[in-house]
């Protein structure tokens, strides 16, 4: 899995939410808002351009993961279209530049 490969090659420099304090944060009350997934998305797209030594290849490779950082969050057809076809982190910058960063999920964790 992708998090494997990132705990072999990037050890001590991984810096991800993990999936209990993401879920234990809106168990609390306290839900990832829609800015920090952004930054989460973004953080694993520079992580793969450092594995890959592509920028190129890291945004083809991180289009697949779309779905699943934004599912739940109220970012809409167009968002996930644009981003599912980033050429860039300039790019990806520009996508999340309208973005509601304080937005909370609208549904809740399964």
């Amino acid at each position: 899995s992708l998090n494997n490969v990132s705990k072999h090659f990037l050890k001590d420099k991984k810096n991800d939410m993990p999936v209990k304090e993401i879920f234990g944060r809106y168990a609390e009350g306290d839900p990832v808002k829609l800015g920090e997934v952004a930054e989460a998305f973004r953080k694993h797209t520079e992580l793969l351009t450092e594995l890959f030594e592509s920028e190129e290849r890291a945004c083809r490779d991180i289009r697949k993961h779309v779905a699943w950082y934004f599912k739940g969050y109220p970012v809409g057809g167009d968002f996930r279209s644009a981003l599912a076809q980033v050429q860039s982190l300039v790019h990806m910058d520009q996508i999340f530049a309208d973005l509601d960063r304080d937005a909370p999920p609208w549904c809740t964790p399964v």
